[in-house]
C-alpha cells in the first residue's frame, strides 16, 4: 500500500477511473453501432 504518497495515489486512481470510463464509452458506442446495423432486423 502506498500511504505515504496520497497525491500520487489519487492521481493514479483518477487515471484508472478515467481509463475505465473511456473504455465504457467506447463499448457503449460500439453497442449503439451494432444496434443501428441490426436494428432493421429487430422489430421495435
Amino acid at each position: 500500500m502506498v500511504l505515504f504518497f496520497p497525491h500520487k495515489t489519487f492521481q493514479y486512481a483518477a487515471f484508472l477511473f478515467g481509463f475505465q470510463m473511456t473504455k465504457i464509452k467506447n463499448l457503449v458506442g460500439i453497442a449503439k453501432n451494432v444496434t443501428r446495423k441490426f436494428g432493421k432486423d429487430i422489430p421495435q
